[in-house]
């Protein structure tokens, strides 16, 4: 649950990004408040109350777009995963190394038995 105030620019442009980043990454239930009137301060008690009440409230993720989403996230690491792997074998170990760490950068803990892997072919 994100809230902000309507004349917070910054925030609200900061809060769709962090939307279409959680939808990338098959995150689908949040919501997004915007306080009528209020700019970059303290939320207001009824704002905050009906954040609160919006943070009780739970849409189950529709199973087959999750499982899309989730497919299409390994698909893009398997590609990437496999690019890295390319480059090592035609010995492009400086492009190799800097696509490893762009991969472990975006995926974290997704890829890190991979990219460990990776690495250590790259020692």
């Amino acid at each position: 649950m994100l809230v902000t105030g309507e004349h917070d620019a910054l925030h609200l442009s900061m809060d769709r990004a962090s939307l279409e980043s959680m939808r990338e990454w098959c995150v689908f239930d949040t919501a997004a408040e915007i306080t009528p009137g209020a700019g970059h301060e303290l939320a207001s008690p009824a704002a905050l109350s009906h954040a609160l009440g919006a943070l009780q409230s739970h849409v189950q993720p529709d199973a087959a777009r999750l499982a899309g989403c989730r497919d299409a996230l390994d698909r893009r690491l398997a590609a990437q995963l496999l690019r890295v792997r390319s480059l090592i074998d035609t010995g492009k170990s400086h492009e190799a190394r800097r696509l490893l760490e762009e991969t472990d950068r975006r995926f974290g803990g997704l890829a890190a038995p991979q990219t460990a892997a990776l690495a250590a072919a790259l020692e």
